[in-house]
């Protein structure tokens, strides 16, 4: 148990043991911490910890990366700005929350996708002052397992060329908005509040070679357009 900091300013690899105060990478039962501006990666299969709360600087899955824990963007008022990188790698959270709940704090924080996955075992709402999302030409991958109810209060920007894929049984509610991009919904509800998918590819709806792909549904909470053309690929709910 405990709080393992991370000591080493600039860029580093979140398993290097030396780098943490505990001498070792955090285990299942401790909260690990970024506070000095760093940029932390992680490239390997790096376990389990309780939470990985950053209060100035970047956690960053890059390829081959694979972490399982809670995140904490709690950089309060600033100055500093804590940022979630997924490049790449699997991110597997019960919850990403913000200012450990108190959602006031102006300071800076982000969430951004280019390559990386993020599986979700919990239900949360994601919402705070001064927070991004954003998604990448490498594409995000949001995978929400059953039970999981992802509410998505900020926009959810695109960049030209990126990609969503929704993947479980669970839902993601995008609340601020569509998705300007490339959008393919294997399984589960993905419910958006603006326009989604572009003209150029087709938006997929179910996968029949994924669990729950014969379920799969795209919701809409307020006025929109779907703006692709729709392939169904196995037998799905079309909500409104």
């Amino acid at each position: 148990t405990g709080t393992n900091v991370w000591q080493t300013a600039g860029a580093g690899n979140f398993a290097n043991d030396p780098s943490w105060s505990l001498s070792h990478v955090p285990t299942s039962t401790e909260k690990a911490q970024i506070p000095n501006g760093a940029n932390v990666t992680v490239n390997s299969d790096v376990g389990s910890n309780a939470v990985v709360q950053i209060t100035n600087g970047t956690l960053t899955l890059a390829a081959n990366g694979l972490l399982t824990t809670n995140v904490d963007l709690a950089p309060g008022n600033g100055p500093g700005s804590a940022n979630l990188a997924l490049n790449g790698g699997m991110l597997t959270v019960g919850q990403i929350s913000v200012d450990n709940g108190a959602t006031g704090g102006t300071g800076t924080k982000s969430v951004s996708f280019n390559g990386g996955t993020l599986v979700t075992t919990q239900s949360f709402a994601l919402a705070g002052s001064n927070l991004t999302t954003t998604v990448g030409a490498g594409g995000a991958n949001i995978q929400t397992q059953p039970g999981s109810v992802v509410t998505w209060n900020p926009a959810l920007t695109a960049a030209p060329g990126a990609t969503l894929t929704k993947g479980g049984s669970g839902s993601l509610l995008l609340q601020a908005g569509g998705f300007n991009g490339a959008v393919t919904i294997q399984a589960g509800t993905l419910s958006v509040a603006g326009d989604v998918g572009i003209s150029s590819a087709t938006l997929q709806l179910g996968d029949p070679t994924t669990t729950g792909g014969d379920s799969a549904t795209l919701a809409f909470s307020a006025p929109a357009t779907l703006r692709a053309p729709l392939a169904v690929g196995s037998t799905s709910g079309f909500g409104t």
